[in-house]
């Protein structure tokens, strides 16, 4: 019975060691080839992993650049901001400052006027008295020409219009112009006033020998009265 069996379980073995190889190639095939998907996919995955990555970094990039410029923006508008209530801040005090000093300004200028006529009516007296006034005349004169260039640098600094600046340059530009005006009104003032106080030293000098000259003459007119005074005694006695 084993000796018939064997035959057949050789036989049988026979046709299926060529089935079982074909079975075990095509296994092999679709395993490479589900391998290679498998793969396939992988890389798929990862390239989209990869690009996802990529956008989520460009964007977080975007948006950071985004934010960026956004606080630069914010930052330098605070700046903008800061100078102009710094400027605002400046023109106002400016503004007082400018009216405080053309106060002072007009105020001497009215002074000097003032002087002026005190000095003209002292000039008056020297002339009833017989001076001579032409050097004072002419210091005056000069002293007067003075005064009226300083209510002209006074009326110039008057009229700047510290508020009109729009920023921080022009706002600086108008200072210094200001600036060079007050000077100037300054200055004339000044020069007003010496000419002026030389004025008033002449007319000082005028009205002593006015004075002395008076007095010398009054002098003769008592040794004269005296004289004949003495005179008249005399002839009474006799």
């Amino acid at each position: 019975m084993k000796q018939r069996l064997l035959p057949l379980v050789v036989l049988s073995l026979a046709f299926a060691l060529p089935v079982f190889a074909e079975i075990n190639e095509q296994t092999k095939v679709e395993i490479e080839k589900a391998r290679e998907q498998a793969k396939t996919e992988i890389e798929n995955v990862r390239e989209q992993a990869k690009t996802q990555a990529e956008n989520v970094r460009e964007q977080a990039k975007t948006e950071m650049e985004r934010v960026r410029e956004q606080a630069k923006t914010n930052l330098e508008y605070a700046r903008e901001k800061l100078k102009d209530s710094r400027g605002e801040i400046k023109k106002e005090i400016a503004t007082k400052r400018v009216s405080q000093t053309l106060k002072v300004y007009t105020a001497s200028a009215d002074r000097l006027d003032k002087i002026v006529v005190r000095i003209e009516s002292r000039i008056a007296k020297i002339k009833a008295a017989g001076g001579d006034t032409t050097a004072i005349q002419t210091s005056l004169d000069l002293g007067k020409t003075k005064l009226a260039e300083a209510r002209a640098n006074i009326a110039a600094f008057a009229a700047i219009d510290v508020s009109s600046a729009t920023s921080t340059s022009t706002a600086q530009t108008l200072f210094n112009t200001v600036k060079v005006a007050a000077a100037k009104a300054k200055e004339s003032l000044k020069a007003a006033h010496a000419s002026l106080v030389k004025t008033i030293t002449l007319i000082q000098g005028s009205e002593k020998t006015i004075k002395v000259k008076e007095a010398k003459e009054n002098g003769d007119d008592n040794d004269d009265d005296d004289d004949n005074n003495a005179s008249s005694t005399k002839d009474k006695k006799n």
